[in-house]
């Protein structure tokens, strides 16, 4: 049970980690778009 646990608690880790990867690199795509633009 203990290493279900773990293992959950990896991937939930790993989930947030790339959600705020995702979020962070955004707004940086979006700024290079408008730099491209202009």
């Amino acid at each position: 049970m203990r290493e279900s646990r773990s293992t959950l608690e990896e991937k939930k880790e790993k989930i947030v980690k790339v959600r705020y990867l995702l979020v962070t690199n955004k707004p940086k795509k979006e700024g290079q778009k408008k730099l491209n633009e202009v």
